[in-house]
């Protein structure tokens, strides 16, 4: 059996990535600072997969409010239907692994469909990503991580 080549990935690409990772940290923090404001906020008392699909779902949110569809013609699912789904799931207290199958495909829709490669702002998708943090649905998913985090508290 022959092997499969591996695909050849620019440099350019592994800095995008971790230009990208950056931003969603920026951004889960920024959410973080507005769902709990003037509380000084421990991440980590947040599980993983809460951080990583938090992440995920702001991304995905804000491209969605830009019209960029092309998560969604990839397959990916819409920044509604994951909240949806972490909202029920943080609910019954049962997180299953989303943000682990999400982020190959995420990185395969940023390779393929989002200029990363550029440094002009006009076209670059990444640039500061600008939440809207009077959403309604954003709101009750804040409501839920508070009442997670007070629920740490008590343990």
């Amino acid at each position: 059996m022959a092997e499969l080549a591996a695909p050849v990935v620019p440099a350019e690409f592994f800095r995008a990535v971790r230009d990208f990772a950056i931003e969603d940290a920026a951004l889960v923090s920024r959410f973080l600072a507005h769902a709990f404001p003037g509380r000084e906020i421990d991440s980590e008392r947040f599980p993983a997969e809460v951080l990583q699909r938090l992440a995920i779902i702001l991304r995905l949110r804000e491209w969605e409010r830009r019209q960029i569809t092309c998560h969604l013609e990839a397959g990916l699912p819409a920044a509604n239907e994951l909240i949806q789904t972490l909202m029920l799931e943080l609910a019954s207290g049962t997180l299953s692994s989303v943000a682990a199958r999400l982020h190959p495909q995420v990185l395969r829709v940023l390779h393929q469909s989002i200029l990363w490669d550029t440094d002009d702002a006009t076209v670059r998708f990444r640039v500061e990503i600008r939440m809207d943090l009077q959403d309604e649905v954003l709101a009750h998913l804040a409501e839920l991580l508070i009442h997670l985090y007070e629920e740490t508290d008590k343990r």
